[in-house]
This record gives C-alpha cells, sequence and structure tokens, in this order.
C-alpha cells in the first residue's frame, strides 16, 4: 500500500531514497541524523560539505553511499517552541519537499524518520499527526511507496492516556474470539445458513456502492486511493466490479474513507461481505474512533499502529 509504519532502523531500509532529519549545517549531529551518518560512511560527510547547508522546512539530496539506498535526502525540521512559531507548517513543509525531491530524482520508495520528534522537541503524537497528514496528502497524486520508521518500541504515536482510554474500551467491548471482520461462507450442508443476500456476494455492487458515494461526495478516484490507502492499482480492480476478493483491511480503509459515521461505515462493510466484530482489535478500535466522529485517515492510522492492531489497506 502507499504508506507504512513500521518499527525499524532506518539505516537499514531498503528504499529508493532515505530521509535524514538533519540539521542547518548538514554536517551531522545526534540522533537519526548521527546514525545515518555513520551508516552511509565518511564519503556522505564530504559531499554535504559542498551544499552549503539548508534551510529550515527546505531538502537537498546526495548519494546513499554505504546504505541501501540510492539517496539521502536532508531535510530540516522546526525546533519545538510550543507550536504559536509556524512549526507545523514548516515540518509539513519537510515532508512536502523531501517528496517532491525524491519524485525529481525518480524514487519509487522512500523511508521518513518522524521529523522533529527526537533533541528538536516536537511532541512525538503531534508529529505523526502532522507527518501522516503530508504524506497522505501527497499521496494523493503520486505511485510512490513511503514508510514511516519509527525507531524504539517504547516510542508511541499517541499520548499514552489515550492509548490506555481505548485499551479499556477494547476490553470493555471484546467479545470471545469468532474470526473478526471475516468474509461471510457458506456453511455445510449439514450445518445450513442462510445465504448472504446478492449485493454481499456481488463485488459488482460494492463497486457500484463506492462509485456512487464517491460520486457524491464529489471524491477523484486518487483521493480516495489516499483516504483508504491502498493502490491506485487496486482501486482499478474494484471500479472494474467482479473478479477480485477485497481482504478484510481492504474493504475497511474504503468503506471508512467514504463514511461519516458507524452506520454508513457498516452498511459499506456489509456489500463487500463482512461485518464489524466485537473480538477483533482493528474493528473495536475503527468503531471507537467513528463514534467520536473521529474519521480522519492520518488520525485512524496512528491509532491502529499505536495499539498493534495493522493499517487500513494492509493486506
Amino acid at each position: 500500500m502507499p504508506i507504512t509504519i513500521v518499527r525499524d532502523d532506518i539505516t537499514r531500509m531498503d528504499v529508493d531514497a532515505v530521509v535524514n532529519a538533519a540539521n542547518t549545517t548538514l554536517l551531522g549531529g545526534g540522533g537519526v541524523d548521527g546514525a545515518i551518518h555513520r551508516a552511509a560512511g565518511p564519503m556522505l560527510l564530504k559531499e554535504c560539505m559542498t551544499l552549503g547547508g539548508c534551510k529550515m522546512g527546505q531538502a537537498k539530496a546526495t548519494k546513499g553511499y554505504d546504505m541501501p539506498c540510492k539517496y539521502i535526502i536532508h531535510t530540516v525540521g522546526p525546533v519545538w517552541n510550543g507550536g504559536g512559531f509556524g512549526e507545523e507548517q514548516l515540518l509539513s513543509s519537510c515532508y512536502k519537499n523531501s517528496l517532491e525531491l525524491a519524485e525529481q530524482l525518480g524514487c519509487k520508495s522512500v523511508a521518513f524518520p518522524l521529523i522533529s520528534a527526537g533533541a528538536y522537541g516536537y511532541p512525538i503524537a503531534d508529529a505523526a499527526d502532522v507527518a501522516l497528514r503530508s504524506i497522505n496528502e501527497y499521496l494523493c497524486g503520486s505511485d510512490m511507496r513511503v514508510t514511516l520508521v519509527v525507531f524504539g518500541l517504547r516510542t508511541q504515536l499517541m499520548d499514552e492516556a489515550e492509548i490506555e482510554e481505548i485499551r479499556r474500551y477494547i476490553s470493555e467491548s471484546t467479545a470471545p474470539p469468532t474470526g473478526g471482520l471475516r468474509r461471510r461462507r457458506i456453511l455445510p450442508s449439514a450445518q445450513p445458513e442462510p445465504q448472504p443476500t446478492e449485493q454481499a456476494q456481488d463485488g459488482k455492487s460494492f463497486s457500484q456502492a463506492v462509485i456512487k458515494r464517491m460520486t457524491e461526495l464529489e471524491i477523484a478516484d486518487s483521493e480516495l486511493c489516499r483516504r483508504a490507502n491502498i493502490s491506485g492499482s487496486l482501486f482499478a480492480k474494484i471500479r472494474e466490479g467482479g473478479g477480485y476478493q477485497l481482504k478484510k483491511s481492504e474493504a475497511l480503509g474504503i468503506a471508512a474513507a467514504l463514511s461519516d459515521d458507524t452506520d454508513s461505515l457498516a452498511e459499506l462493510l456489509s456489500l463487500a461481505g463482512y461485518s464489524f466484530s466485537s473480538s477483533e482489535r482493528a474493528d473495536l478500535i475503527v468503531k471507537y474512533l467513528f463514534d467520536k466522529h473521529r474519521t480522519d485517515i492520518a488520525d485512524i492510522e496512528r491509532t491502529l499502529f499505536s495499539l498493534d492492531a495493522g493499517l487500513l489497506g494492509e493486506a
């Protein structure tokens, strides 16, 4: 899918470009910056010395040298000063300018750290929100694959208090396991079950409902892909109707992208042959967020990741 979130070491990412959270000198530092300079080797510093530094919010590229990537894109994030000094706009510019530069270089895959969330003091939950929003907005018009790399098991993309609140909700709402958002299937004749409706069986009916809702909301194909975090090639199959059986996460991503409340979400899911389950963490988390009218893709993705429940559109 277009964007994923992983816990990993960014210096080991096998992508076309890795983004470095650099300082204005581009001559190395601590945290991610230092790790990338160490992994790339001394030739990186030599090239950086020829670039004349970099302004905050801007981006410059070098070769990847000893790292698996072809390029390292250096961007300078803002120092957090309480949020009233344009920090959000500058941080968003880091992602936008880095992605633009990556595309100019012909990159198809890019890995980002959580820019400014370390020594620069940007609150992690807010930094993650800006990152996901900025990346998703850019990917609306791009086929690039982007990975947001979170370092360390203890790093959460949400406030701990909110995580605990959702965990309590899950605990109170969870039923014995029944398979979650499982595609309904016909049982053997010895255990008869009512046939699923024609709409639930027919992928074309789901496709028609999706296209109709997109038309009503005036959402273009690329915008739907961004909201649902699915690839353009996957949506092309859905638009054709029939012949492709959606995975549960794909159906949930598309339904979430086109819904503004839990009822409309459940209605679209049913057309894809799925229903909410009180034994599936991802289902409960999405329902919790929709019940609170929190339907933004960035909010949903970071919540699912923070609670180890996968991502929308994830295979």
